[in-house]
């Protein structure tokens, strides 16, 4: 028997929150295509399909575990496994990055419409929904028009995909941009507009999102939907972001007047400090030892004990950090600044092509005190901070359209050459320094817009220039 994995337990707890209050003959027919969905999944990954590989009747009998965890016992199946209980605890504990996950599993495996007629309909007068019929990108558009020249709101549109990219790889949106109209995200993503360095670099992208800001503001009172403290909301972002700021919790500075604070918010800024203290060099989530560890100078730190089970805590811990060869390492925000600063200084001076490895070597010193141990956990870090890139093994590409390793140092090479017809691997790695020397001899070699001159010095072809007597000769 194969064992469900992560991705089927999201969409089966996603199912049965789907379910909730509905018709034996609305669930069954739910079961069955979702059954059909997990068949031609496990094709597609090259399972062994049987007649009993998730067939309805297996979905049915996890439904009802789910069930038995949703209801406390209640009602359902007791027989739960650990990765029933895993998956449901992430749906509770953060059901946004849940949600999020689960339009990604149905995305990748072209199932998005999965169960569709149970979702159900959206209330209209919902304070933090806009009614269907209106369309906010069209309109914001519209509006922007009358605001900026017309060159400004072409150069805009540009941006607002990296933004988005920005946004939901941050987990910051769980939708589109501009299907984004509630008041705690805004909050959230005004936040992160004046402080992240995503924006601070780039003066256009800041400009775009903050006149998105702008007509929100706008679009609510002229379209007369009630949205109670709003604009309050949105001018005294600022403020309200600052005063959260010096709590210093990493990744929960949001403006807690609009969102709701959780227990598990509070536990997580407990236990990040725990790590931030005592756990510098990385916490092990599979050592026992260590969760004994954790609990006693977490006990030491807060005068008492904590009161989270080990799969709870282990969950925020490792939304707490960074995870890496079986450990969580808590990186200090000053250096996710410093590396996004690389990365942006490089790319606004030209680099498309970025190497781990490379980058890792030039800032060697201090990543390592920052317990960035090595080029692979900075490659996990600049991934989370730029989501938008091209990502590979050993390098990312910035340009957003897919192109080849070659192409990316060629035109990285050709940028960066100069007025002088000729130079050496040398001049050349100076000129490209996160770009390893064999990686540019190996486009060198390969592309037609350079000739080899001599011993490591090789001639761009665009620039030399002959006479005809030098020629025939």
């Amino acid at each position: 028997m194969i064992n469900w994995d992560i991705e089927e337990e999201y969409l089966l707890i996603d199912l049965y929150n789907n379910c909730i209050g509905r018709g034996e003959r609305e669930v069954k027919r739910a079961v069955s295509q979702l059954s059909s969905a997990l068949r031609l999944r496990g094709k597609e990954k090259g399972l062994k399909v049987d007649d009993t590989f998730r067939n309805e009747t297996g979905v049915g009998m996890k439904l009802k575990n789910i069930e038995y965890l949703a209801t406390k016992g209640a009602r359902g199946l007791p027989n739960c496994s650990l990765m029933d209980r895993r998956a449901f605890i992430e749906s509770r504990s953060n059901p946004e990055q849940f949600n999020k996950h689960v339009e990604e599993i149905k995305e990748k495996y072209r199932i998005k419409d999965l169960y569709y007629y149970l979702k159900r309909k959206k209330v209209r007068q919902s304070l933090d929904m806009i009614d269907s019929n209106q369309t906010v990108e069209n309109d914001f558009y519209s509006w922007l028009s009358k605001q900026v020249s017309s060159e400004k709101v072409s150069e805009y549109y540009l941006y607002f995909p990296d933004i988005e990219f920005f946004f939901l790889g941050r987990n910051i949106i769980t939708k589109r941009l501009f299907e984004t109209t509630d008041r705690a995200t805004v909050s959230k993503m005004e936040y992160e507009a004046n402080h992240n360095p995503f924006f601070k670099y780039s003066y256009i992208k800041k400009q775009a999102i903050c006149y998105y800001f702008d007509f929100l503001k706008t679009y609510f009172s002229e379209n007369k939907i009630k949205r109670p403290e709003y604009e309050n909301v949105l001018s005294n972002t600022k403020e309200l972001a600052r005063v959260n700021a010096q709590k210093n919790v990493d990744e929960v500075a949001f403006d807690k007047k609009t969102v709701e604070v959780k227990d598990k918010t509070n536990n997580k800024e407990k236990v990040l400090s725990t790590l931030i203290n005592h756990f510098a060099h990385g916490f092990n989530t599979s050592s026992p030892i260590e969760f004994m560890r954790f609990r006693a100078n977490y006990e030491a730190d807060h005068q008492k004990p904590c009161s989270l089970d080990e799969e709870l805590l282990k969950i925020i811990i490792e939304e707490c950090g960074l995870p890496y060869k079986g450990k969580t390492f808590v990186i200090d925000r000053a250096a996710k600044d410093k590396v996004s600063s690389i990365v942006l200084d490089g790319i606004q001076n030209g680099n498309n092509i970025f190497y781990y490895n490379e980058v890792y070597s030039l800032n060697e010193d201090w990543l390592y005190d920052e317990h960035i141990i090595d080029s692979g956990m900075l490659r996990i870090l600049i991934e989370s901070l730029f989501p938008q890139y091209q990502f590979k093994e050993r390098y990312f590409i910035v340009n957003r359209d897919r192109t080849t390793e070659l192409k990316a140092i060629r035109e990285d090479i050709l940028r960066s050459w100069g007025a002088q017809v000729l130079r050496s691997f040398s001049e050349l790695k100076e000129l490209l320094p996160f770009i390893p020397l064999d990686k540019i001899r190996y486009a060198l070699s390969y592309s037609k817009e350079f000739t080899w001159n001599s011993l490591e010095t090789y001639a761009r072809n665009d620039l030399f220039k002959a006479s005809n007597d030098q020629i025939n000769e």
